[in-house]
């Protein structure tokens, strides 16, 4: 398959529509956009928070609204989209169907897990797992495929659960600590034995880095689901492809972070929650511009959703004192939760 069109086509529409996705609501008090696309903004606005979390969590119907209410270039997209299912071109590994080699997996994780397997290739030789926490794929990999498997992790007290579950299966895994960052003996040594190099949600800079040593250990084989994709280095993202590097595409940190701000996998539960802490930090940002008499966005750091249960007005007191704000007691919570809800 030639991608290179696709991530053309792609990174065009990204460009083209800059003008809708690149602005923060939480920083903006208006729509930048409003004007330039009323009819647009008015079937956003009309939109119940029901409909709208629907949305959200479905990108074929989200698409097929945006081209009815006026954004063209949505229009096709889905297709665009889509990953595409490539021709078999091998006999995808069979299923792990004893319960025991799923023993302490979530089940999230399982159906991953099993998408992996679907995709492997027949090989006999080495496999590794690149970030590997307690070696679950690896682990049901070399059992499933009767393959040899090492896996590389940092976190201590990881490598020795994980090695344990393995050794209790009888799974011919070995875990063992290294900073995939900076060990680059260790790295060369181990890519240099292995067949299949494995990574299941490298963040950032961790499938980064395994991307380019695979292809200076000239691993045969590379699978790959990376994610938090704004996680790298820093500054503007570098694209590794040559294809990525002669795109005109310029996406910083904050801008990348885009693509993983979705929670459709969060219980729906946690997605409420998310959604009121949301209305909580609008409503300090709404409070704090009155009280001090600003126009810019006041920034809170991420917080446990637990702090839901300490209430709106010890928040903002938690807030206050994060940036060193003398504010005046707030008199109407109500008031300012509202305008949080408004935004």
């Amino acid at each position: 398959m030639n991608a290179a069109p696709r991530f053309r086509a792609l990174a065009d529409l990204i460009e083209a529509t800059r003008s809708y996705w690149d602005w923060s609501p939480f920083g903006a008090t208006d729509c930048p956009w409003a004007s330039r696309a009323p009819e647009l903004y008015g079937r956003v606005q009309a939109l119940s928070d029901a409909d709208a979390e629907h949305l959200m969590g479905d990108d074929d119907a989200l698409l097929r609204w945006l081209a009815g209410a006026g954004l063209t270039e949505a229009a096709g997209l889905a297709e665009q989209i889509r990953v595409p299912v490539l021709a078999d071109v091998h006999s995808p590994a069979k299923a792990e169907t004893d319960p025991r080699a799923w023993a302490g997996i979530p089940g999230r994780k399982q159906a991953q897990i099993r998408a992996f397997l679907q995709a492997l290739p027949p090989r006999n030789g080495v496999a590794l797992e690149w970030c590997a926490g307690k070696g679950h794929l690896i682990r049901v990999v070399s059992r499933t495929t009767q393959r040899p498997g090492i896996g590389l992790e940092l976190q201590p007290d990881l490598v020795v659960t994980g090695q344990a579950l393995a050794d209790a299966q009888g799974v011919a895994v070995s875990l063992q600590p290294c900073d995939v960052l900076r060990d680059e003996q260790r790295i060369r040594q181990t890519l240099s034995q292995t067949e299949t190099a494995l990574a299941l949600h490298a963040c950032g800079e961790l499938h980064r880095s395994l991307v380019r040593q695979v292809i200076a250990q000239r691993v045969p084989e590379v699978v790959l689901a990376p994610c938090c994709y704004h996680l790298h280095g820093g500054g503007e993202y570098v694209p590794l492809s040559r294809a990525g590097a002669a795109a005109c595409l310029r996406l910083s940190r904050d801008q990348l972070r885009h693509a993983v701000r979705q929670t459709r996998t969060a219980p729906p539960r946690v997605r409420r929650q998310q959604h009121a802490l949301n209305i909580w930090r609008l409503a300090f940002d709404a409070w704090v511009r009155e009280a001090l008499g600003i126009d810019h966005y006041t920034a809170l750091p991420p917080r446990p959703l637990s702090v839901l249960q300490d209430g709106f007005e010890a928040f903002c007191q938690w807030g206050a004192r994060h940036h060193g704000l003398a504010l005046p007691a707030m008199q109407d919570g109500a008031h300012w939760l509202d305008a949080g809800r408004k935004r």
